[in-house]
């Protein structure tokens, strides 16, 4: 097949999903996305859409990958924190109306919160 063979619609598609994750992943800027794309529904050739991706970057930025990462352990942290909150406040009123009891809320921000620990400063993930 020669590159100047006349593109159709699923071509076009292919080449806007792959405009849109290089944006995602941090390849290309937000105004070469969209000056790539606006390309796209007008290419009439396989040589045309070629030219729109072939410059891309293949390797991802360490930066971009890393984002999902820190993303779930913030949001990990943030419930580990309300919960913990919420289990010392609940153990604060009992010993406010009671003598002091065991520290039980311990056991719930601990465990997870050790864990949340080793995935932040781990390699593994």
């Amino acid at each position: 097949m020669s590159g100047f063979e006349r593109a159709v619609e699923r071509d076009r598609a292919a080449v806007a999903e792959e405009l849109r994750r290089a944006l995602a992943e941090g390849r290309i800027t937000r105004a070469e996305y969209d000056q790539r794309v606006a390309v796209v529904p007008t290419a009439a050739s396989y040589a045309e859409l070629a030219a729109l991706v072939a410059d891309l970057p293949t390797d991802v930025p360490a930066r971009a990958a890393e984002r999902p990462r820190r993303r779930v352990l913030r949001a990990f942290t943030l419930l580990w924190l309300v919960a913990s909150v919420v289990n010392l406040a609940v153990w604060g009123v009992i010993a406010l109306v009671d003598e002091p009891p065991y520290p039980w809320w311990l056991w719930v921000a601990g465990p997870w919160g050790v864990l949340l620990l080793a995935a932040r400063f781990g390699r593994s993930g």
